[in-house]
């Protein structure tokens, strides 16, 4: 997970912010494919807390603009759990 970890941190983009999800194909021949999922809520087997997604959100702010609406729900989620909060997510 190192190297996904450094090409996310390298692909931020300030005020839009970071993917959540990379998919990448690859064939038998060698050719691959890589997609970056911005916008949609992660579908991974194992769900993530609203507190780890307001920590994702303070290293890798955005405009309120573009905070997906799932997120901001989980936000306001994790405000009900008492999960630390990003202040306004910038």
């Amino acid at each position: 997970m190192g190297e996904f970890d450094r090409l996310r941190r390298a692909m931020y983009q300030p005020r839009t912010g970071m993917w959540f999800t990379a998919r990448l194909m690859i064939d038998r021949s060698g050719g691959y494919d890589v997609n970056f999922d911005y916008d949609s809520e992660p579908d991974f087997n194992l769900k993530l807390t609203a507190g780890a997604y307001a920590l994702d959100l303070q290293y890798f702010p955005r405009d309120v603009a573009h905070i997906p609406m799932w997120l901001q729900a989980k936000l306001r989620e994790g405000d009900e759990e008492g999960s630390p909060r990003v202040a306004d997510a910038e």
